[in-house]
């Protein structure tokens, strides 16, 4: 990584000061490399070095395109994601909310990628524990994006998907459940069941049927997502390591102690060596509470 950061300082030699975008394509052409290449450390569960490598290709699109173009805002945004996934809430929160007056005063609020970046803004919400302001634009941007988009559009599903996080964390089980069984349903049949967007609602299906005290149903739910994880990004990766929390959770539910205090010690030790501790996934598994999974909409 620490390379390629390189290689797009020297690629970028000439910098325009007037901040429109230069005439030759090299430019663009790497540093839209390294987003992408940030995009995947982020699906890999390598938050730290994708918020690292996004930091400076955010910068140097500042230097090639004004603030407002779509480039460096993109960039922007998918820096606020993986601030927050990596844990940093409050840098997060004000990047996006900062990127998101930037798409509307540039694009107008009903615009595709605002719209996108509202999503994204309301998971910042959700991460500080602002659930009534996740839930009323997560609502708003679902009703937008089945208008313009349609019920199966992925990132219709990530809307829906996310809407029933904060319906949970809201204390609206039933509704929750009814909107994620129906999401989940829709992602295995447009995506895949081994698609990580239909897993991450897995997730959250087996969450909200562990609410519903339904928990020989979870359980199984949770193994069967747990293999899927394990075979489709790893054992180590932090949405394995978290169904494995939850499952822990279920298992406590079904008065199987000593099995949830073997997975969690082996959980907290893999989170720890992945995110760091004090991470907010660490944070919620030591008060015992399950883990939602919420998705960001694709920008690129």
């Amino acid at each position: 990584m620490l390379k390629l950061i390189e290689h797009i300082s020297k690629a970028l030699p000439h910098l325009a000061a007037s901040g429109r975008k230069p005439n030759h394509a090299l430019s663009a052409d790497v540093l839209d490399t390294a987003a992408n290449l940030a995009l995947d450390m982020r699906a890999e569960g390598a938050f730290r070095d994708s918020v690292d490598l996004l930091r400076v290709t955010w910068e140097k699109y500042r230097a090639v395109f004004d603030d407002d173009m779509i480039e460096p805002l993109r960039t922007a945004i998918s820096l606020a994601v993986s601030l927050r996934k990596a844990g940093d809430q409050a840098e997060a929160m004000k990047l996006a909310q900062d990127t998101y007056n930037r798409y509307k005063r540039r694009h107008g609020s009903e615009a595709p990628e605002a719209q996108l970046c509202a999503l994204n803004l309301a998971c910042d919400y959700a991460a500080v524990g602002d659930f009534r302001r996740a839930l009323d634009l997560a609502t708003d941007v679902k009703g937008a994006l089945q208008a313009a988009l349609g019920d199966d559009h992925p990132n219709t599903l990530v809307a829906a998907n996310n809407l029933a996080c904060y319906l949970r964390s809201s204390g609206r089980f039933a509704e929750a459940l009814k909107g994620i069984e129906d999401t989940y349903e829709r992602m295995r049949l447009t995506l895949g069941e081994e698609h990580p967007m239909t897993l991450s609602a897995a997730i959250n299906l087996a969450n909200c049927l562990g609410d519903a005290q339904r928990l020989e149903a979870a359980e199984s739910m949770q193994l069967g997502t747990l293999a899927k994880l394990t075979r489709v990004l790893g054992p180590e990766h932090p949405d394995t390591l978290v169904c494995q929390a939850d499952l822990a959770i279920t298992y406590r539910a079904q008065g199987r102690f000593q099995e949830s205090d073997e997975l969690v010690a082996a959980v907290l030790a893999g989170l720890e060596r992945v995110l760091g501790a004090g991470h907010p996934d660490i944070v919620q598994l030591h008060a015992g509470q399950r883990i939602n999974r919420d998705l960001e909409p694709q920008m690129y």
